[in-house]
């Protein structure tokens, strides 16, 4: 998860409910190793989608907190998985032959 300058490719913020909140498509780093996709696939990056996975994740775990059920509060927070690669570089969710 380190890469050659201390960015990082990938986080993931752990929860303790069962929802997964993604973001693969909002990264813009280029690691100097890595190959550019081939030209005739799809490259555009998903702006801002990273702060909106973040945001949701915030306000479902405020919403819980304020939740209760049987006295106990309902504080579930999802789980988050961010993708800082450009998706010029690596498209998570095709197969590797499409997205590498």
């Amino acid at each position: 998860l380190d890469s050659e300058a201390g960015n990082c490719w990938v986080e993931y913020f752990e929860g303790n409910s069962t929802l997964v909140l993604a973001s693969p498509h909002d990264g813009c780093l280029e690691p100097r190793w890595a190959g550019r996709r081939a030209s005739d696939t799809v490259t555009v990056r998903d702006k801002g989608a990273s702060g909106i996975a973040c945001a949701a994740a915030i306000s479902l775990a405020a919403s819980g907190a304020a939740a209760e059920r049987g006295g106990v509060p309902a504080f579930k927070v999802p789980h988050v998985l961010l993708c800082h690669v450009s998706r010029s570089v690596l498209d998570v969710n095709r197969s590797s032959a499409d997205g590498a």
